[in-house]
């Protein structure tokens, strides 16, 4: 024991920690800092390996990427639970090895990190010596990220030139400060002369070694231990020697692990003991407190521990059942010494986890647990669990004959019981009933590694599964799945609208798929501490909305309905936002009016000022206090596109802890960020990691900070959304030591413009000045024909993108477009072009006899229009967009186009629901459709014959549906509406319908699916139109019994225009 102080007997108080996590060496990311060794003889290491497994029974994933090495560079790969991956890192100087003359530098270029779409383990093992050494460690993922550490390692009571200590810390988040305190007087560390402390920033992946030759002094020999490693942001710290020992006969080895922080260590620790001597099978206590008390095995030890110092328990003071157990009234950092036979050159060193009864579930798996690379190792596990608890390895109960089992044996003064099992093979599962902590060694005559694999604890992490990788974490994309939860006894999902959080019914499950956009966030439930867990909150928005379905969202689609015209085209222009007076906030459009009507503004400072400009501008800056931030919210009457970025006249200094986030509403909103220069970084999943490249992601809020100092000239991304109401901007803090300031602009792009007053505003209207020409043809110069291809992706067809057009799709649809004169018109009857919408069935209505005109015959007569075979138009006109004006056998006829569309649809509809086998198609991003309770049970009752018709429909959960496939018909955009209206016609029908239930159904989706009495047909379109209707078998009525047909033959002409009538 060093840095002795004072004897103290006291009574020893064992604490839990309040429980706020779970087993975690299972995560989705994992950091890898660099490992060094000393340069000299057998150290050097040889060949060098990842292993990763998953309990996930489908593929996952993952991505190992090189630190320093671009994108091309990264390991890809896929794992699941029967099928674990060895990947070979290499031999010698890799990746993973810094060589130790060039530690006590910023390292860019060595280390890990391994990102996976659903919880993983990742494990290193390594080869060294000549196969005389070995040394493993298991990554804890995200129980690895902390702010304070103490380093253990080999103690090196007889040195040679090939031992060594280091300590090795990487940074998972840029302008880190990392501090290396608390290490004694005449320390020599490796290529370092600077003064102690050692401070260093490091950015996310860097990496900074401090190493020690033990044979340099005395000092050397055990000085790192008990090292204060500090920093003023999550880091990750490996420790250990390459190589050392806990003896003083000269032989060595591996003892290399990732260790855990200050807030997942505790104050009570059980320890199983190897197979090799008392000599080297010691356990190291390391104290983070002054005046730390401990007992061993009930005993009070007549030592106290202060800060920094620690004491080595040999291996004699393990009980004849090989158990170990310490207790402290403070927390302490615990390491192990494990052998696995009588040579001083077989050890290894473990980190240990500290009891708590809220560490529980199971390990799967250990994947090749005898195995490193091509060598064949004895593999084994020890256990601790509760007295009387289940334990099976693979499905076999731990004490089945076929193992080679030792144990149960009784932990005195405790609950619990320990098993060592030896000569495993293969990849290995444990499941318990009770608490588990396991560790798995292995031996091959000098050389033994190994590491535990389960009892460090943190947060579980909620894994974003996505149905189109390219849509991203959003309804109807997205399902929410809690992994780690091994250790809870129940759960429950809450979902908060903005008006607080509400459960959602669903219990006991720790996956959801939402159906509402929203915050969500799960409840895990500990019974044997009576603690509950409250995972990040997560938001959920739905997809970005892709209004003309070409595939380019409408937040970046410069032409949003594939008219050819562009959106700002077809807009008010750009405006400008005022804020000089930033609750009362106006806005200025491009013909220098103002409004302040349509805009309001709300500003909350907490340790923190605002201050806007009238140029859009906004500085906002919050003080050195945990807490401090800035709210901005921005309401508008109605909906407006808007765009956010750095004010390019101003530079951003980055401040440790500063981070913000920008959200918009509605909830089923989005906003895009736009980073090409991956200037910023973004916590993509809500974890607290802020990650850089990602450089396009869309939510509804997205929480970012920057990556490095950017000059305002030089900032390049934006956040841009289209058809929101709302706009909150945060500037927040996790702990800042100067004051954060930043400086951004906010403005309105493409105001939006309804120039035919029909409630369609220009950008989405396909005719925008509602003068019968589409703004396709009126941006071509004719019938173009999309290719459907956009290979900029900017939303314009590839057609629209040709230098003949670029400078012609520019029309002022205010002004009109201009047109021969429509004056003169002979079918006049007074119609009004301003009243677009109203009933045309009114205005070509039967013409009154008492008027003197001349009777129309009504369909209804023994003279109606009766299809006869081969009968068919032979010419067609469209009369006031609800009509069309057709030749048919000689004789005028008139076509209500919506009436005879219904009649269409309705008869196509019956065949398929007689035939079962009507057209659906498919939606390349399936849609939610939240339903009432009573048309859920509608919906059940009436999928069968809604699949027949062609409608691909499945219960999502709660009130919702997921529509999959549609008949061709339904518009698109329409389906919410479509559903709605047939469900709620069926209801409302039940016991009043005459007609068979077929009919009825097909009535129904043929009045919601036939085009309105608006829309104008082409040419060709017309004439088809109008020979379909007379191939239906009754062609003269709607389904409901309306005409749809008045016939003007040649006595009706001859009569009207007869002398004095007209």
């Amino acid at each position: 024991m060093m840095r002795r102080t004072t004897t103290l007997l006291i009574v020893l108080l064992v604490l839990f920690g309040y429980f706020n996590k779970i087993q975690a060496q299972l995560s989705t990311r994992h950091f890898i800092p660099p490992l060094t060794n000393a340069e000299f003889g057998n150290a050097n290491p040889e060949n060098q390996y990842f292993y990763i497994s998953t309990p996930n029974v489908q593929n996952v994933n993952y991505t190992i990427k090189q630190i320093g090495l671009p994108a091309t560079s990264d390991i890809n790969g896929t794992v699941n639970n029967t099928n674990p991956q060895e990947i070979f890192i290499g031999t010698g100087v890799t990746q993973l090895f810094q060589e130790s003359p060039q530690t006590s530098t910023v390292t860019t270029n060595k280390g890990y990190i391994i990102e996976s779409d659903a919880a993983i383990y990742v494990s290193i093992r390594v080869l060294a010596g000549g196969g005389a050494q070995a040394g493993a460690l298991v990554s804890k993922g995200n129980s690895a990220l902390g702010t304070t550490f103490r380093a253990g390692m080999f103690t090196n009571d007889s040195p040679q030139t090939n031992y060594l200590n280091f300590i090795s810390v990487m940074a998972t988040e840029n302008n880190t400060n990392v501090n290396f305190s608390d290490l004694p007087a005449g320390i020599s560390i490796e290529n370092y002369s600077g003064t102690t402390p050692i401070n260093v920033i490091l950015n996310e992946g860097e990496s900074y070694i401090v190493a020690t030759n033990s044979a340099v002094n005395t000092v050397n020999r055990a000085g790192l231990i008990g090292t204060l490693i500090t920093a003023d942001l999550p880091i990750v710290v490996n420790a250990g020697s390459a190589n050392g020992s806990f003896h003083n006969g000269g032989g060595r080895d591996y003892g290399i692990d990732q260790i855990v922080g200050l807030d997942k260590v505790g104050s009570e620790y059980i320890f199983v003991k190897g197979g090799g001597t008392n000599n080297w099978e010691n356990v190291l206590i390391v104290a983070h407190e002054d005046n730390t008390n401990m007992l061993i095995n009930g005993t009070s030890l007549a030592t106290v521990l202060n800060a920094g110092e620690y004491y080595l328990i040999e291996g004699d003071r393990f009980d004849t059942n090989g158990n170990l157990y310490v207790e402290t009234n403070k927390k302490v950092f615990a390491y192990q010494g494990i052998g696995a036979n009588t040579s001083e050159a077989n050890q290894g060193l473990f980190f240990v986890p500290p009891l708590s009864c809220e560490n529980r579930g199971e390990v799967d798996n250990i994947p090749m647990i005898d195995k490193i690379g091509t060598t064949t190792f004895t593999g084994g596990i020890t256990v601790v669990t509760n007295k009387g608890a289940t334990v099976n390895i693979n499905g076999v109960a731990i004490t089945d004959a076929s193992l080679n089992t030792s144990g149960p044996f009784d932990v005195i003064g405790t609950d619990y019981e320990t098993y060592k099992v030896l000569d495993l093979t293969g990849s290995v599962a444990i499941q318990g009933s009770g608490e588990l902590y396991c560790a798995y060694f292995n031996q091959n005559g000098a050389a033994t590694s190994g590491s535990f694999y389960s009892g460090f604890t943190a947060k579980p992490e909620i894994d974003f599964q996505t149905t189109v990788g390219s849509l991203g974490n959003c309804i109807p994309n997205i399902t929410l799945t809690a992994g780690n939860t091994g250790s809870f006894d129940r759960f429950e999902w809450l979902y908060d609208d903005g008006t607080g959080f509400v459960s959602t019914g669903v219990v006991l499950d720790p996956t959801i798929t939402p159906t509402l956009p929203g915050n969500y966030q799960l409840v895990g439930f500990l019974d044997c501490s009576g603690s509950e867990y409250r995972s990040v909150i997560v938001p959920v928005s739905v997809c970005p909305d892709d209004a003309d379905g070409d595939l380019v969202i409408d937040n970046l689609d410069i032409d949003i309905d594939n008219d050819g015209v562009l959106n700002c085209d077809e807009s008010n222009g750009d405006a400008i936002l005022k804020l000089s007076d930033l609750s009362n906030p106006s806005v200025l459009f491009l013909d220098t009016t103002t409004s302040s009507s349509i805009i309001s503004g709300v500003v909350n400072e907490n340790s923190g000022t605002i201050t806007g400009t009238d140029t859009g501008n906004i500085q906002t800056v919050i003080n050195p206090n945990i807490g401090a931030n800035i709210l901005y919210e921005l309401n508008f009457s109605e909906q407006v596109n808007l765009k956010f970025t750095q004010n390019t006249s101003l530079d951003h200094t980055v401040t440790n802890g500063e981070f913000f986030i920008l959200k918009v509403g509605p909830n089923n909103k989005n906003i895009t960020l736009l980073d090409p220069d991956d200037q910023l970084l973004v916590d993509s999943n809500y974890d607290g990691v802020f990650e850089a490249g990602i450089t396009n992601i869309s939510s509804s809020e997205i929480h970012f900070r920057y990556a490095a100092n950017t000059t305002g000239a030089n900032s390049t991304f934006q956040f841009l959304a289209s058809r929101i109401t709302k706009m909150e901007f945060k500037h927040l803090n996790s702990g800042i030591n100067t004051a954060s300031t930043f400086n951004g602009n906010i403005s309105l792009t493409c105001f939006s413009r309804d120039s035919d007053g029909d409630g369609i505003e220009d950008a989405f209207d396909l005719d925008a000045n509602n003068d019968g020409i589409r703004d396709l043809y009126e941006a071509t110069g004719f019938n173009a024909v999309l290719t459907n291809n956009d290979t900029n992706l900017d939303g314009l067809d590839d057609l629209l993108s040709k230098p003949t057009f670029k400078n012609e799709i520019k029309l002022d649809k205010s002004a009109g477009v201009p047109a021969p004169n429509k004056s003169y018109n002979p079918f006049d009857s007074g119609y009004d072009s301003s009243k677009r919408h109203q009933d045309w069935a009114k205005v070509l209505g039967p013409i009154d006899v008492n008027s003197g005109n001349a009777k129309i015959e009504s369909p209804s007569t023994k003279e109606e229009l009766v299809p006869r075979e081969g009968i068919e138009a032979q010419f067609c006109f469209q009369l006031k967009n609800g009509y069309l004006v057709a030749s048919i056998n000689g004789e005028l006829h008139v076509v209500n186009t919506h009436r005879s569309h219904k009649r269409i649809l309705f008869e196509k509809y019956m065949e398929f629901i007689e035939l079962g086998d009507g057209p659906s198609q498919t939606l390349l991003f399936p849609k939610s459709v939240e339903l009432n309770k009573g048309l859920l049970s509608v919906f059940e009752e009436s999928k069968d014959i809604l699949k027949k018709i062609g409608f691909d429909l499945s219960h999502f959960g709660g009130n919702a549906i997921l529509v999959n496939g549609l008949p061709p018909d339904i518009k698109n955009n329409t389906e919410q509406e479509v559903i709605e209206n047939m469900l709620d016609d069926i209801a409302n029908a039940k016991g009043n319908v005459t007609e068979s239930y077929h009919e009825f159904v097909a009535t129904s989706l043929a009045n919601n699916a036939s085009v309105n009495a608006n829309v104008i047909m082409e040419k060709e379109v017309q004439l088809a139109f109008v020979n379909q209707l007379l191939k239906c078998k009754n062609p003269n009525f709607s389904p409901e019994g309306l005409p749809t047909v008045v016939r003007i033959n040649d006595e009706m002409l001859f009569d009207m225009f007869r002398k004095g009538k007209v």
